[in-house]
């Protein structure tokens, strides 16, 4: 179940970054947004990462058999 709930950890966390990005840019809070870009972009290499892991036991759970 690990890579299950990696995957869904970096998806919140790339949906978060960028809203939290757009917040503190209305807000003029600059000193954030260098630190939310690397989050998004880790969280994008994380979540090719677990990709393969994900679907495996996605399948597994909902007893998809996936040829191929």
């Amino acid at each position: 179940m690990s890579a299950f709930i990696l995957f869904h950890v970096y998806l919140i966390l790339m949906i978060t970054s960028p809203v939290v990005m757009v917040r503190s840019f209305i807000q003029r809070n600059t000193d954030i947004l260098p630190s939310m870009a690397i989050l998004f972009f880790l969280s994008l290499i994380g979540l090719s990462c677990n990709y393969a892991g994900f679907i495996r036991q996605f399948c597994a759970i909902y007893d998809i058999v996936l040829l191929g």
